[in-house]
C-alpha cells in the first residue's frame, strides 16, 4: 500500500507540475491574444486593403518600367540594324539626287547643243558628293577602317587640286588670250 501512497504523490506532483505549466501557456496565449486584438485595432482593415493596392500599382509601375526599360535595351541591341536602314534609305536619297542632277546637266547641254559638259558643273556635283559622303562620316553612317579614310581624303584632295589648278591654267590662259586679243583690237 505503501507503494500506492508513493505512486499517487508523484501522480499528484506531476499534476501539479502540469497544471502550473498550463498555467504558464495560458498566459502566454493570453498576452499575444491581446498583443494581436492591439495591432489589428491600431492597424484597421481598410488601411491594410489601401496599402494593398497602393503596393500593387507600385508593382504594376515597376513592372512598366521594366518592360520599357527592356524595350528600350533591346532597341539598342537593334540600333545596328536601324543605323544599316538609315544608311540606305540616305544613300538611296543621294544617289536619287546625284541621278536628277546629271539627268538636269544633260538637259541643259542638249538645249543649249552643247557636246561637252562645263568642268564646272561636274566639280558642283562633285563637292556636294564629297558634302553627303562627310556627313553619313559624321553621322557613323559610312563605316571605313581609318586607314581607308585616310587615303580616300588624300585621293579627294590630291584630285581637287588637280582640277582647281587644270581651271586656274585654263583661266589664266584665257585671260591672256582675251588681253592679246583687245590689245590687238586697240592697235587697229
Amino acid at each position: 500500500m505503501e507503494k500506492i501512497k508513493i505512486l499517487y504523490q508523484l501522480a499528484q506532483q506531476k499534476n501539479e507540475q502540469l497544471i502550473d505549466e498550463n498555467v504558464r501557456l495560458r498566459k502566454i496565449l493570453d498576452g499575444q491574444r491581446e498583443i494581436i486584438h492591439e495591432l489589428s485595432e491600431s492597424y484597421n482593415f481598410e488601411e491594410w486593403m489601401e496599402q494593398t493596392k497602393i503596393n500593387e500599382e507600385m508593382e504594376e509601375n515597376l513592372n512598366s518600367s521594366i518592360a520599357s526599360s527592356s524595350a528600350y535595351l533591346q532597341s539598342l541591341l537593334e540600333t545596328p540594324k536601324q543605323k544599316k536602314n538609315q544608311a540606305s534609305d540616305i544613300l538611296k536619297s543621294i544617289l536619287n539626287d546625284i541621278q536628277g542632277q546629271f539627268m538636269e546637266l544633260c538637259r541643259i547641254c542638249t538645249d543649249k547643243g552643247m557636246l561637252e559638259v562645263p568642268i564646272t558643273a561636274i566639280v558642283d556635283i562633285e563637292q556636294q558628293l564629297n558634302s553627303f559622303e562627310d556627313r553619313l562620316e559624321e553621322n557613323n553612317h559610312f563605316p571605313e577602317k581609318e586607314e581607308d579614310k585616310n587615303q580616300r581624303k588624300l585621293i579627294r584632295n590630291f584630285h581637287y587640286q588637280k582640277v582647281m589648278d587644270f581651271l586656274g591654267e585654263v583661266l589664266h590662259k584665257k585671260s591672256d588670250s582675251d588681253s592679246h586679243e583687245e590689245e590687238a583690237e586697240t592697235e587697229k
